[in-house]
């Protein structure tokens, strides 16, 4: 059963594309971060409230000056990102919660500059670095890639304060979700992450095949590299790993994941599920979960799971997703992102 989750863009901090980044249920009310790109302004990370998953209310927090005024649901801006909240006993109250994000950029002679890996030369080089087993990280750093994790604290989810040095240095494009994981007494994460293999003859430019890196840590502001736990099978090689939808099982010690499935042939995306008892180890049912839908259901294009699993009552879980008509590629020239629950 689908059901709209009827977060309205009624603001003027909300134009662009909103984004919703995570929804937690905490003391009978559901919480919810979003972000969006106000024209001429930095992404904002705004704040909602609601009794029920449906109907939410916009705090007006005196948090954060937009146009001037501090009437707004702003908790910051430059973030975005997963928030969690962090049950590690040890950690200080002043962090209860925390969030992380990512940047990237491609380097060419000092400058950050956009679509770069798209070049013609950075492409032979790929496909050359690739085909004779370079390692990723020899292959990012040849043609300029650059990436880091960053994060920011907080004592209630509201009032932000960024951690200025890098969690991670690499490029973890999209979502990622980290939490403090009560059986191993560790933050655990799972990250976007990228393999490069040899390049398939029918897949040009050989871009790296997305899949699911995991990491943990004792200390929040220092990560290992991940490692692979969840890539795509050798007859799937045009398929894509693109999101990771990580949640734990709500009533047992399990680990969930709803990965959603890049097809590059048809540039499209639908949503499978994965099973794990050690969150190291995971099988996929490569039936979709949630497929896309038919043309005009405004969901034609692309679906992906955020993070978490919420329980409505004993018969009735619920998980939050994005439904989108635009394509992969489409998306980036389209304006509207339309978001279901």
């Amino acid at each position: 059963e689908k059901s709209k989750l009827n977060l309205q863009r009624d603001q003027d901090w909300e134009d662009g594309k909103p984004r919703v980044e995570t929804m937690l249920q905490e003391d009978g009310r559901f919480r919810l971060w979003y972000s969006s790109a106000p024209s001429n302004h930095e992404v904002v990370l705004c704040y909602a409230e609601s009794s029920n998953g449906s109907d939410w209310q916009k705090p007006a927090l005196g948090l954060y000056e937009f146009n001037g005024s501090t009437e707004n649901n702003i908790v910051g801006a430059g973030l975005g990102g997963a928030v969690f909240r962090d049950t590690n006993p040890n950690a200080l109250e002043s962090e209860r919660y925390k969030l992380i994000h990512k940047t990237g950029a491609w380097n060419r002679s000092g400058d950050s500059i956009a679509g770069a890996e798209d070049e013609v030369d950075a492409l032979v080089l790929r496909e050359k670095m690739c085909a004779g087993g370079y390692s990723e990280q020899e292959i990012r750093n040849a043609i300029g890639l650059e990436g880091r994790v960053m994060g920011a604290v907080s004592p209630d989810g509201l009032r932000w304060t960024p951690i200025e040095t890098p969690l991670l240095e690499m490029f973890c494009d999209c979502d990622n979700i980290v939490f403090w994981d009560e059986t191993s007494n560790r933050y655990v994460g799972y990250f976007r992450h990228n393999m490069f293999r040899e390049t398939i003859p029918t897949v040009w430019p050989p871009n790296p095949w997305r899949c699911v890196g995991r990491a943990e840590t004792d200390d929040f502001r220092h990560w290992p590299t991940p490692h692979v736990v969840l890539q795509p099978d050798v007859d799937e090689p045009t398929l894509d790993l693109y999101t990771n939808g990580y949640a734990p099982y709500p009533t047992g010690s399990y680990h969930l994941m709803f990965p959603s499935l890049y097809y590059r042939g048809t540039d499209d995306r639908d949503v499978q599920i994965a099973v794990s008892r050690n969150g190291h180890t995971w099988t996929r049912h490569k039936t979709p979960l949630l497929a896309k839908g038919p043309e005009g259901s405004n969901e034609e294009g692309m679906m992906s799971v955020r993070h978490g699993v919420f329980t409505f009552d004993e018969d009735r879980w619920g998980l939050l997703y994005n439904g989108m008509d635009a394509r992969h590629n489409e998306s980036y020239y389209y304006d509207d992102n339309r978001v279901n629950s």
